[in-house]
């Protein structure tokens, strides 16, 4: 229950450099624990701090791995508003509650910091208790002192374009728009070959104006299926009329709506 518990210190550390939040890729939780440990790093805003010549006086911290975790460190500060309310790790705020928020057009951090309770339960899926929860989050000075901290390192804080409440009108004649789609199984973007994270399927499906659903319903029009799927959503599926849609289709519907 301690919020200054050195553990749960750590752990938020450790949350905020993770691959959904601040995604610093060069930073492991060894060494996170390391520096939390010596009182190099005792809050999120501390990671914009450190230097190459600060770490290389670790044994076994190289020249390429200091260099690795700098250059990771640098790159998250470009992770936006969504990625920041994730990192921060709110009290019964998950995953799909930062994406709400962008979506209901709050911009900046400051924004959902001076939004009221009565202000985040009119967004859908936003229940009162987790609004409450918010709204206490930003009241504690300790975190108002970090947002300033981090802004004054340069981290941006504001929304970016794809996580911005969608312009139906950019989606064109997609077979995608105002539908409602479930998305399950594995994919590879077809441009590059690399693997694709369903955060990542996601953002793109409701950027060509679909409405995305965690389960199969009678209400689903698309079942978008990637590679690997379990035979649970499909049977579901096909009980309830709902059109499975495989990748290479969902990848030619989002190019006509020049999502990608």
């Amino acid at each position: 229950m301690n919020l200054q518990c050195p553990a749960q210190a750590t752990r938020r550390l450790m949350h905020w450099a993770s691959r959904h939040a601040a995604d610093m890729e060069g930073v492991g939780d060894t060494w996170i624990e390391k520096l939390a440990e010596d009182g190099v790093l005792k809050r999120r805003s501390d990671f914009y701090d450190l230097t190459a010549e600060q770490l290389l006086g670790y044994e076994r911290m190289g020249q390429v791995s200091a260099k690795n975790m700098i250059d990771s460190i640098a790159s998250s500060k470009g992770m936006g508003l969504r990625r920041a309310l994730i990192g921060l790790a709110i009290p019964m705020a998950s995953e799909g509650t930062a994406k709400r928020l962008c979506l209901a057009g709050y911009e900046r951090v400051e924004d959902v910091a001076a939004a009221t309770a009565e202000d985040l339960v009119a967004i859908r899926d936003i229940g009162p208790k987790a609004a409450e929860s918010i709204v206490a989050f930003f009241a504690r000075a300790e975190v108002q002192e970090e947002i300033a901290a981090l802004r004054e390192r340069g981290v941006d804080l504001d929304v970016l374009a794809e996580d911005r409440p969608v312009d139906a009108t950019a989606a064109g004649d997609s077979p995608l728009k105002g539908r409602s789609v479930v998305i399950t199984g594995a994919f590879t973007d077809p441009r590059s070959g690399a693997k694709i994270s369903r955060p990542d399927v996601t953002r793109l499906v409701e950027q060509a104006a679909a409405t995305t659903a965690s389960s199969v319903s009678a209400a689903t029009d698309y079942l978008l299926a990637g590679d690997n799927v379990g035979a649970s959503k499909t049977t579901k599926a096909e009980k309830l009329g709902v059109t499975v849609v495989d990748q290479d289709q969902l990848w030619r519907w989002l190019a006509e709506a020049n999502v990608i």
